[in-house]
């Protein structure tokens, strides 16, 4: 692994995604604004959240499957998982913060979609993420399991698109997903030398081999 690679995972791993590249003094607290607590309307009609790079699915037991793009409408993904999970979201305006842009929030316990958010990629018009608890099973598109060893995953995935750093005896991995505007010869995080355009997708991080955040569409650059 590059000098300059490790560089950009290492401030990656400090900072979480969106990685600021200097410290900066956090702003005053904003309240955020959210909706009551969510409320179960029925059993969960699917059996699994499948989250890509470039869309997500929804799976159900009799194999069917409903795909969402992140580029389509996001009420229509709001009402698409509400009904997948049987249960009304919490709906948060979060405000813009340090290295972090406001955006808006429905969560289905640790199962988040966010909207409204200057760290979409462009074009994308919803994206969500995943960890701890969340109603149904979630998984990458690579095979990954919340809450679940990936390690012959990881292993078996291509060197450019993964990365492995230890920090304080824990050895952090991460996975992308369906990877778009990248040349293999790209380092992530930082612009495209070749189109200009920011690398984006969808990631799958890893402590010690066990599975604990999978999201998209991120940018994979400095905020």
């Amino acid at each position: 692994m590059s000098k300059r690679r490790i560089a950009a995972v290492a401030l990656f791993l400090a900072v979480g995604l969106s990685g600021c590249t200097t410290p900066t003094a956090e702003p005053a607290p904003v309240a955020e604004t959210s909706s009551p607590s969510p409320s179960v309307t029925a059993e969960p009609q699917a059996t699994a959240i499948v989250v890509g790079g470039t869309e997500m699915s929804i799976e159900f037991d009799d194999d069917s499957s409903e795909t969402l793009a992140y580029s389509s409408d996001p009420e229509a993904a709001v009402a698409a998982l509400t009904e997948a999970f049987g249960a009304e979201p919490v709906v948060t305006d979060v405000p813009e913060k340090s290295c972090a842009a406001a955006e808006t929030t429905s969560a289905w316990d640790d199962f988040v979609l966010f909207r409204d958010s200057g760290y979409l990629p462009d074009g994308q018009l919803f994206g969500v993420r995943a960890t701890g608890s969340t109603p149904l099973p979630v998984e990458a598109s690579d095979g990954s399991v919340l809450g679940e060893d990936n390690t012959s995953i990881f292993e078996a995935t291509d060197d450019r698109h993964k990365f492995e750093l230890e920090s304080e005896g824990v050895v952090n991995t991460r996975t992308y997903l369906d990877l778009q505007d990248y040349a293999d010869d790209d380092v992530l995080y930082q612009e495209n030398p070749k189109t200009d355009d920011i690398a984006w997708g969808g990631a799958t991080d890893a402590k010690d081999g066990i599975v604990w955040r999978i999201g998209a569409p991120f940018p994979f650059k400095d905020c």
